[in-house]
């Protein structure tokens, strides 16, 4: 299972926010691509970067902060946040992005993936499913939608995408813990490869998810708070490789 460390990106800054409310957790950096640089610094073999004035906005604000941490990480990274449009995946992957993670576009409305298919491969697509009690929440985790993260994911994971990303939204940020019998579901109903964020605490977390068949696990607090180290949950993640 891969580690992948988390850079999230509000006005100019790499931050940590608590179930994504603004004004909440810390500022962590005024420089997100040093942030990007020092996690590939410590072994980190790819980067999960968020845009989330994009998510909340649904306009890409931080546009150069992102192609900058694209053309020096030297390692792949997953981009997301305010891509609405089939423009935007394709100037991301332009600029050497290895994965685009689309939100609240395809969530609301699947047959976005079928206008995007048309130009970009499904295996450089990335869908998040966010959740908060039981349903999936879209718009910068604003709007409750009619359906459950199970269901989502057994419609999306026939699209032959990269992966799906799960977030728990009520534990992200909040370094509370996971729950791996829900999220086992997830990689049993999906054929997509399972990609995990929200609430991980401790390197025990990081190997109960390798455990359950996540193929990723996608690290922001517990890292930025010193809990464990990056190089430290790499070795608990090999449980699964």
């Amino acid at each position: 299972m891969l580690v992948i460390p988390s850079v999230d990106i509000l006005g100019g800054k790499c931050v940590k926010l608590v179930q994504g409310r603004p004004g909440t957790g810390l500022a962590f950096s005024q420089s997100p691509v040093e942030v990007a640089l020092w996690w590939v610094s410590e072994g980190a073999e790819r980067l999960h970067v968020v845009d989330l004035d994009g998510a909340m906005t649904g306009r890409r604000l931080n546009a150069d902060v992102v192609k900058a941490i694209s053309c020096h990480a030297g390692v792949p990274i997953e981009v997301g946040g305010g891509i609405r449009r089939v423009e935007d995946v394709v100037s991301l992957l332009d600029l050497g992005v290895e994965y685009v993670i689309l939100g609240t576009s395809v969530v609301e409305n699947i047959s976005f993936l079928e206008e995007i298919a048309d130009v970009v491969p499904p295996n450089k697509l990335i869908v998040s499913i966010d959740s908060r009690e039981g349903r999936v929440v879209s718009r910068g985790w604003k709007r409750a939608l009619p359906i459950s993260p199970l269901e989502l994911a057994e419609e999306l994971s026939r699209h032959g995408l990269a992966g799906l990303l799960y977030t728990d939204v009520s534990s992200e940020g909040t370094m509370g813990g996971i729950d791996p019998v829900y999220i086992r579901g997830l990689v049993e109903r999906s054929e997509s490869p399972i990609l995990y964020s929200g609430g991980i605490s401790s390197l025990e977390d990081v190997k109960i998810l390798a455990g359950v068949g996540v193929s990723g696990a996608v690290v922001g607090s517990a890292l930025y708070k010193g809990a464990f180290s990056l190089k430290e949950a790499i070795e608990a993640g090999k449980a699964s490789r």
